[in-house]
């Protein structure tokens, strides 16, 4: 079950990368990976809570958000931005393993929460001069994430 549920993320990471990258020449900027990096942290966290003490959802996390930073900066000088785009899928996975509500609440809360505060860490004036895109980029970047964790929690459930 672990590996399937590695692999399929391994599938929806892929995904996320191909359309990330495809939407960026189009002039519109969606955070296809970030969305399902918070995604994935409660997909992972809860079989982190169903088997108490096992460490591979903490671990499979990790692999994709170190792969996602490489995907995104694969240069050595980490930015703001980029040390939000690693810390708020990890922050969702201990928030959701310490505080265990509904999942599903958890996850739209980090979703809208996760892309407000890596605009404000990346660029606060973005916000506000380019109101339309961000919203864009926070409603569809938390749709497919929404959507990334309902798929995978179904299915792994």
């Amino acid at each position: 079950m672990y590996k399937m549920k590695f692999f399929s993320a391994l599938l929806v990471f892929a995904i996320a990368c191909i359309l990330q990258f495809s939407f960026a020449p189009a002039g519109v900027t969606v955070d296809f990976v970030f969305a399902a990096l918070i995604a994935f942290s409660f997909v992972f966290s809860a079989q982190a809570v169903a088997h108490a003490g096992r460490r591979e959802g903490f671990l499979e996390l990790l692999f994709f958000v170190l792969a996602g930073v490489f995907l995104m900066n694969w240069m050595p000088a980490p930015s703001m931005a980029l040390i939000v785009f690693a810390a708020m899928p990890i922050l969702s996975y201990f928030f959701s393993v310490i505080f265990p509500l509904e999942t599903w609440i958890w996850v739209v809360i980090s979703l809208f929460s996760g892309f407000i505060i890596l605009y404000l860490a990346a660029a606060p004036r973005f916000i506000v001069a380019a109101a339309p895109s961000f919203f864009i980029d926070l409603f569809i970047g938390s749709a497919f994430g929404f959507a990334v964790f309902l798929c995978m929690d179904r299915a792994f459930d």
